[in-house]
């Protein structure tokens, strides 16, 4: 039997760790969120709000200490974004 564990993901902006899985909500505002879900307690937090909409792109690194991810920046494309130190 499967249930729903996550249910508002941008596309592919998830990301699976030893903890918990990393993922970007989708742009339905003009920012999104960064949360983490915590196989442990099975509960979500946010950890982070951008500035702008997210792009195709997340990564983690091993630690879980540092997050890649992209912003879209108005016409010119995308930034890739660096966020540390979230725990």
């Amino acid at each position: 039997m499967a249930e729903a564990v996550l249910p508002e993901v941008a596309g592919r902006n998830w990301v699976v760790t030893q903890t918990g899985v990393w993922f970007l909500t989708p742009n339905t505002r003009p920012e999104s969120l960064l949360q983490f879900y915590d196989f442990a307690t099975r509960s979500t937090r946010t950890v982070y709000r951008t500035a702008r909409q997210v792009y195709a792109g997340l990564a983690v690194s091993p630690d879980d200490r540092r997050v890649l991810f992209t912003e879209l920046d108005g016409e010119s494309g995308a930034d890739i974004m660096l966020g540390e130190n979230f725990r």
